[in-house]
Formats: C-alpha cells, structure tokens, sequence
C-alpha cells in the first residue's frame, strides 16, 4: 500500500471535536512542528547541559512503552513483531520519517531501528555526540511495552555526528 493511501487511511481516523481538540486512536494528538520539538531540546541542553539528554530519552520511554502496552492489548494473540511494525509504521506517517527494522526479536526485547532523516539529527549537525535521545527511549520503550521485559537502546549511528543514517539498536537491561 502507498504511504499515501496508509496516510488517508490514519487521517481518517483523527478525530476534531467542537472543542478542536484531536484525538487519533482515542488520545489527544497535537500538530506541531518538528522544529518545535529540537529547540525543547536546544534549549533544555542550555539550561541544563547534555543531560537533558535523559530526561528526553525516559519521555520517549514512556511513550514507547504506552505505545507497546496498547499495541499488544489491542491485539490478543498477534505476532509481537507485527505489532512492533505497525507501530513504527504509525510513527513514519505522522512524520517521524521512513525508518526501517533490523534483526528484530520483540519476544527477547532485541532489534536495531534505523532512520535515515531524524529530525533531531537535521536539527544537530556537525554534533560530538547522538541526538535522537527521545527516539532512542520511544525504540526501547515500545519494546518494553510489547515484550513485557525492561529495555534499553543505544543510538550507535546519528547523522547529526556524520553518519550515514541513525542506528538504534535495543536490547535487554543488565542492570
């Protein structure tokens, strides 16, 4: 299916109350720009130093896992993987960008996400270190939420320190 028609197909979906409040899957949904998102980032590393970093990826975390949580509610008996896909593909149309799927096992938590346009990664370039904190903490959240076991991923390639693409990769905590 074209990501055109997958595209119509979520739009039809959203819902606009009286109150313009949007819902999309039964939550409010607000538009914003991706720009909107980096300069909290940007700013939070101003106040606060590269640490923002953590509180970027554990707002990640909690969205992924929600994401995961209701993904496997939703769906009784589905293929963990499919539901991993879906959600990602869900992502992709609401503008996080085309990402593939590497080596994923959602029953271990294990699976590399990679990203060839992460809009943090457009907005950090010429960076010493990863940006896409909030992407890294939604790939090991969504894991979590799916597989039911603690996950955590590393961005071990980000465009905004020259790499080709973004590579997240998840695996189980250690800790």
């Amino acid at each position: 299916m074209s990501l055109r028609k997958r595209f119509d197909e979520q739009l039809a979906r959203l819902v606009i109350g009286e109150d313009a409040v949007m819902q999309l899957e039964g939550r409010r949904v607000l538009v914003v720009s991706a720009d909107f998102l980096t300069a909290v980032l940007r700013a939070g590393e101003k106040v606060v130093g590269p640490a923002i970093g953590g509180i970027h990826y554990l707002a990640g975390e909690l969205s992924g896992r929600g994401f995961g949580e209701r993904a496997r509610a939703g769906a009784p008996g589905a293929r963990l993987e499919d539901l991993v896909v879906n959600v990602m593909a869900s992502l992709e149309l609401r503008g996080l960008g085309r990402v593939e799927i590497a080596d994923l096992d959602a029953t271990a938590g294990t699976g590399i996400l990679r990203l060839k346009r992460s809009p943090y990664a457009d907005a950090f370039p010429d960076r010493d270190r990863p940006a896409c904190h909030s992407l890294m903490g939604l790939w090991g959240g969504l894991l979590s939420g799916v597989s039911g076991r603690e996950i955590t991923a590393e961005e071990v390639l980000c465009r905004a320190k020259g790499d080709p693409i973004c590579e997240i990769v998840a695996s189980p905590r250690t800790e």
